[in-house]
């Protein structure tokens, strides 16, 4: 079993991991992330990004990058109806008019921030952010577990493991920002304010309705 010492540990490889090891390069501390599975889903799932998210990736120079694969779902607009027969049935422009261009004060918005929010999806989102933190020096593994972490004096000890090979490693990772944090930073609990159900399917039978794409992908709070 091999030790390595490294100053961050990073587990989950998601847009918030990758995120977290771009970051973390740019600011010259190395890190390693591991990822339990072997690659970026391939599900859209989140469906964009808002400005201040644009803000931060503008600031590691990739913002140009993630407009530039915007999904078709940057047309999409949306429609609202007592049922889901008369939406579907209601055909004028002004109910498929994108949310964001119904927003009162829309104008104002150019005005805070130098960027906009994105309709990149998670799945075209990950590959670009994987791509860049490996470029910049992040030590990325997918297909690697943490078995196990234990808090130490000096920091923590955690145990990961290759799955492709089965090769186990012990990782130090320094703990004394995430002492510093928890004594000096207050937290609390939130509820969540309500919860969304996504349905992505492909029909040509809607095409009338969205004539830019057969992907729908609808929400609902529930």
């Amino acid at each position: 079993m091999e030790m390595k010492p490294i100053p961050t540990l990073i587990v989950g490889g998601g847009t918030v991991g990758l995120s977290a090891s771009l970051f973390l390069s740019h600011h010259h501390i190395p890190s390693l992330l591991v990822e339990l599975h072997p690659r970026p889903s391939s599900h859209p799932r989140a469906r964009g990004l808002n400005a201040r998210s644009m803000e931060l990736y503008r600031e590691i120079g990739l913002e140009k990058v993630i407009y530039a694969n915007e999904t078709a779902l940057v047309k999409s607009g949306g429609l609202r109806g007592e049922t889901l027969v008369a939406t579907l049935a209601h055909h004028s422009s002004q109910a498929r008019q994108a949310f964001y261009d119904r927003l009162e004060g829309k104008g104002t918005f150019a005005h805070l921030s130098p960027v906009t929010g994105s309709r990149c999806t998670q799945d075209a989102l990950e590959p670009i952010l994987l791509a860049a933190a490996r470029e910049r020096g992040g030590d990325v593994r997918f297909n690697t577990q943490l078995l196990s972490f234990t808090q130490k004096r000096d920091g923590i000890i955690a145990t990961i493991q290759d799955r492709s090979t089965s090769v186990q490693q012990v990782i130090s990772a320094d703990s004394l920002l995430m002492e510093q944090r928890a004594q000096y930073v207050p937290h609390s609990t939130f509820r969540p304010t309500d919860m969304a159900h996504w349905a992505i399917f492909s029909t040509s039978s809607l095409k009338q309705i969205s004539p830019t794409s057969s992907r729908i992908v609808s929400s609902a709070s529930v």
